[in-house]
């Protein structure tokens, strides 16, 4: 019987295998008739094990391949490194590119779905054409093995709503702080041309600078008929439909392939309303019943449920969940401006508010709102911006004293 402790002799160089390869050779020793025989006699879970110590390979590779699952463990470029969990249109997986080594978001899509390719693809290239730091790109759609995928960027965070599930409701100007952060993200995406079509709490991340992250970008685009097509089926777009109603605009549930910036706004709404109460506007009611809430019914009043909201603030959820779209903002942009007076003025000393418009540049050691922060290293590879800050001119690098003090202040 083969040992473990022979296997890197038997398999030279095993030691040194990358994932991808690792996950290829223990497919082809369970395929081949040598496979057949070690796992006869056990030795294919032993090899399994062994690689999964040696940190060469993941549990979760392993646990597919000796269950027979080998074939969606490499879609295209990506390696799947573990499961994630369900999203909208189908189950997300840790991924690692051949081509990068960068680490990516992957969702691969249920089999049933049908979709036009050289449209998302399209919607790929538009993404590459801007970069902000509350918008996790779409990079990458193919099919292999049957099976389409979608790829992002992997980001580590809190989802916004497992966030308050453990913590309870925002006050009003950390939830004014994030909402300010997306809609920044959003009026970038509007300008050229994008949309999300399923703001909701779960699609927006939290990191640990406290910048909060828009997920799931494109898969609205893949709701809408483009040029008379359907970019996937009715069966998926109606399960998207579901699991994000909860934020879903009027509009969207009249004609779900109907999504659009003013949608945006509504659905932003319905998440600052779920940061600044703990609850979604509509919580009762089965899916119909919540359909009809968001055509005809008022959600309960926000101070009645966290008296400690302005007023003012109250109105902008208000503005933004109105039933007809010509009734919210003009803008995100607008947006930003009803939102910014209610960010604490320590959060802005610190640096916590992303200021949009530089003011003209002037000698050192006077102050002037400038985009920045420390670097932090995208996981697509390339370096992007965290949360932006007040910079005093002169300064080469982020104040650490002050960076101490924002972690301080946001806990």
């Amino acid at each position: 019987m083969l040992q473990l402790p022979d296997l890197p002799v038997r398999i030279p160089h095993l030691d040194q295998c990358s994932p991808p390869t690792a996950v290829a050779l223990v497919v082809r020793l369970v395929a081949s008739p040598y496979g057949r025989l070690i796992q006869a006699i056990r030795e294919a879970p032993a090899l399994a094990e062994y690689l999964v110590e040696q940190g060469t390979i993941t549990a979760f590779q392993a646990e597919r391949v000796l269950n027979g699952k080998s074939q969606g463990l490499v879609l295209g470029p990506y390696v799947l490194v573990d499961s994630i969990g369900a999203g909208s249109m189908g189950q997300v997986y840790r991924a690692s590119s051949k081509n990068d080594n960068a680490e990516y978001a992957v969702k691969v899509l249920p089999r049933r779905s049908m979709w036009n390719v050289r449209l998302a693809r399209r919607q790929v290239r538009s993404f590459a054409s801007f970069t902000h730091p509350s918008v996790v790109p779409f990079v990458d759609v193919g099919t292999a093995g049957g099976l389409h995928y979608l790829a992002w960027p992997l980001v580590e965070g809190t989802a916004l709503d497992t966030l308050i599930q453990h913590h309870g409701k925002l006050p009003p100007q950390q939830a004014a702080l994030y909402a300010v952060q997306v809609a920044q993200g959003l009026s970038v995406a509007h300008q050229n041309s994008l949309f999300h079509g399923l703001v909701k709490p779960s699609n927006i991340m939290i990191g640990s600078d406290n910048q909060a992250r828009i997920l799931d970008f494109g898969i609205g685009s893949l709701l809408v008929e483009n040029e008379g097509e359907s970019l996937v089926d009715t069966m998926s777009t109606a399960n998207t439909l579901t699991s994000g109603l909860d934020c879903a605009s009027p509009e969207s549930i009249m004609e779900p392939t109907n999504r659009t910036p003013a949608g945006d706004q509504y659905s932003l709404g319905c998440v600052l309303y779920y940061c600044l109460t703990g609850h979604v506007p509509f919580p009762e009611g089965s899916a119909v019943e919540k359909m009809m809430a968001h055509q005809m019914k008022e959600p309960r009043p926000i101070r009645e449920l966290a008296e400690e909201v302005p007023a003012e603030l109250e109105a902008v959820v208000t503005r933004l969940m109105a039933k007809n779209a010509a009734g919210r903002f003009s803008g995100c942009d607008e947006l930003v401006e009803a939102l910014e007076p209610f960010l604490s003025k320590r959060a802005i000393e610190l640096g916590v508010l992303d200021m949009r418009v530089p003011i003209k540049i002037g000698h050192a050691g006077e102050v002037r709102q400038e985009p920045y922060s420390h670097r932090f290293r995208a996981s697509g590879g390339g370096e992007g911006w965290g949360s932006s800050a007040i910079r005093v001119l002169g300064e080469a690098e982020p104040d650490p004293k002050r960076e101490r003090q924002f972690q301080k202040f946001m806990g």
